[in-house]
């Protein structure tokens, strides 16, 4: 049977029984249309999760949806999406739009900067990163690095899975700590006593000011800082102190880095924005060792 595939677009106006309907004016045996695609999304028409619940509902309510090799693809896709084969590193969106329908871990071998999917038509697509992506464990076993911020038990915060380890205290003047590649520091705000005032998945958040907050998300090297200022108060300056551990400021040619006592480069990547009033963002701080 003939199946028209439109993978671009997605649903905002299909909700509801809107939904309910169009899938039932295609079911029956009859052939499948799909009406949204992954134009749709980047356009703003429909949310990736709209498209998902859409892609999802149209092919296991039409038999014929699974004879087309076209819907056949992006439902696989949708599955991959949906499994842990899916790296932040990659993105959901991405494995969308080029069709991705399966990991191919086998062909990754142990290279921690490598992802491969496999594509519709039996061919592979390679990512390489400058960077880890991938962590080993103490046995060797290699997965995938994790961007989410878990509960510690002490009331505090911490990396999920990764070569770098990021601890969010309870209270920001204990510091966050990055620990990995042999060294650890400690970033400590000067001044400041908050307690954490939000948290979810991917980000933690002090109170600086009642104006002012410090929100925190993971890298895959480090950590990203974004000092975020709702309202002007006259600051121009945010300082903090940097515990280095024994780790060495060198500086080479005004570039600075953290060295060890042979002299060895520590990676650290820290990234400081501050977002002001009026959407405008002002680029701190980096530093990549």
């Amino acid at each position: 049977m003939a199946v028209l595939l439109s993978v671009a677009a997605l649903l905002s106006c299909l909700s509801g029984e809107m939904l309910s309907s169009a899938l039932a004016a295609s079911g029956g045996g009859a052939a499948v249309e799909m009406r949204y695609t992954l134009d749709d999304v980047a356009a703003g028409a429909v949310s990736m999760e709209e498209y998902e619940a859409y892609l999802e509902q149209l092919y296991s309510a039409n038999e014929s949806a699974a004879e087309n090799t076209e819907v056949l693809s992006a439902f696989r896709s949708l599955m991959v999406s949906k499994s842990s084969d899916v790296t932040v590193a990659v993105g959901k969106e991405n494995i969308y739009k080029q069709g991705h329908i399966g990991r191919a871990r086998e062909k990754e071998g142990k290279d921690l900067g490598k992802v491969i999917y496999e594509n519709a038509d039996g061919s592979f697509t390679q990512y390489s990163f400058a960077y880890p992506v991938k962590v080993a464990d103490e046995n060797g076993k290699i997965s995938d690095v994790s961007l989410k911020i878990v509960a510690d038990g002490t009331g505090g915060y911490r990396t999920e899975k990764g070569n770098t380890q990021v601890s969010f205290p309870e209270n920001i003047a204990y510091g966050i700590s990055v620990s990995g590649n042999g060294g650890s520091v400690r970033l400590v705000p000067n001044g400041i006593f908050s307690a954490v005032s939000q948290q979810d998945e991917y980000n933690v958040s002090y109170v600086y000011d009642d104006k002012t907050t410090l929100d925190y998300s993971l890298t895959y090297t480090g950590v990203k800082e974004n000092i975020v200022v709702r309202e002007y108060t006259g600051r121009t300056a945010y300082e903090f102190t940097l515990y280095t551990g024994g780790l060495e400021l060198k500086n080479s040619d005004g570039s600075y880095y953290l060295a060890d006592e042979n002299g060895e480069n520590w990676i650290f990547c820290y990234i400081c924005l501050v977002l002001c009033a009026g959407d405008r963002a002002h680029h701190l701080a980096g530093h990549d060792a």
